[in-house]
């Protein structure tokens, strides 16, 4: 739950934002009109940084003298390595010290995406010191000259690794939406936030950026309300090898939801739905059994998978999980405390005889058997 002064402060924030970009409309010179744009959404995000972060426009450089195209506005790491500034604000940033980097417009159209993917293309050129380090790139617009059109589905057109190692990392286009991307080793997911009718869109943006630079203090609960619905529009999995397009993201999206929430059995139907080969859909659940922490989740997701395909009844690392959940669960529950600890115990059981002698296993199994005693 939000709270909300918080809330109140972000929608004046937005507010400003929209009536400064009507009112600069006004202006003749195309080049001012921009500036000024720029200039009020860099005020707007500065409210929002925590200590140490501030903002900058100019050149991106690395430490063997390639530069980036000129960039509308940029976040920096005021403790890393220091800019080398020609005013105030503007000046030449080390790559190692940017983290986000953003693309300004006041109309999305073809050209300006293009434009924006060139320069991006530029950013992505520059060698880091440190590998892990590459700048979140936003393109960000006050309008759009699509009536029907998603813009994620204009984009995709112009980046062909958008499915794989996209140049645009995120999208707020006020009035349509809010896109980002979440990338893992294993998988990249496209995922969506529709504009709201008080522009709130911008409002998950902001807080998007601010949890990023600060995941260990997440404003976005000081903000954001359960009830904005986030959908997955798009979804690659490198390891499985299989696709989740805009037309069955609805179930896949709900599938998420159903995990968040603890709804596991309903979680796995939902993703069923969607992924039509089994043994894929059993090693997607096995993703799931072993990352959620929740041990009655490590239970239907790992059975359920190991009830799909047979081969995975040799891999003792998802017997181990079920003896520890059901272990778990035996320790948490006395009125089932006898079903849960017998199959742990089997559980156990199993994962020793496919890696016998191991010593971790072994002490698994001993504890459980220990347990199983001493309550009875």
């Amino acid at each position: 739950m939000a709270h909300p002064l918080y809330q109140k402060r972000i929608e004046n924030d937005i507010k400003l934002l929209v009536s400064t970009s009507f009112e600069v409309e006004s202006i003749k010179h195309r080049g001012l009109r921009g500036a000024f744009r720029e200039s009020i959404l860099g005020q707007v995000i500065r409210k929002y940084l925590p200590f140490g972060w501030d903002l900058g426009s100019g050149e991106i450089v690395d430490s063997v003298g390639n530069s980036s195209s000129e960039v509308d506005l940029l976040i920096y790491n005021k403790s890393a390595i220091p800019p080398a500034l020609f005013s105030e604000s503007e000046g030449c940033y080390p790559i190692e010290s940017c983290y986000y980097v953003f693309e300004i417009k006041t109309t999305s159209t073809a050209q300006e995406i293009q434009t924006t993917l060139e320069k991006f293309r530029s950013l992505r050129n520059l060698q880091s010191l440190n590998s892990k380090i590459k700048p979140i790139t936003v393109y960000f617009a006050y309008n759009t000259d699509l009536t029907s059109q998603s813009e994620f589905e204009r984009y995709k057109k112009y980046d062909k690794n958008f499915d794989n190692n996209p140049l645009i990392d995120v999208i707020c286009i006020i009035g349509k939406g809010y896109w980002f991307n979440i990338k893992t080793p294993d998988s990249i997911g496209w995922h969506f936030f529709e504009a709201e009718n008080n522009n709130f869109e911008v409002g998950l943006f902001l807080s998007g950026v601010v949890n990023t630079i600060n995941p260990q203090q997440k404003f976005g609960y000081y903000v954001i309300n359960n009830g904005y619905n986030r959908k997955i529009i798009y979804y690659k999995d490198f390891v499985r090898n299989f696709v989740i397009t805009f037309e069955n993201s609805e179930e896949f999206t709900a599938g998420h939801r159903e995990y968040s929430n603890g709804n596991h059995e309903m979680a796995i139907d939902c993703f069923s739905k969607v992924i039509l080969d089994q043994k894929k859909l059993a090693s997607f659940l096995v993703k799931f059994g072993m990352e959620t922490l929740d041990a009655t989740g490590n239970v239907k997701y790992l059975s359920k998978a190991i009830e799909l395909d047979n081969d995975l009844k040799h891999d003792y690392r998802l017997f181990e999980r079920l003896g520890i959940s059901y272990y778990n669960l035996a320790k948490a529950n006395s009125e089932k405390f006898s079903k849960n600890i017998e199959e742990s115990i089997i559980n156990f059981q199993l994962a020793l005889g496919l890696n016998p002698g191991n010593p971790n296993l072994s002490n698994y199994l001993a504890n459980a058997k220990q347990l199983n005693q001493h309550e009875n």
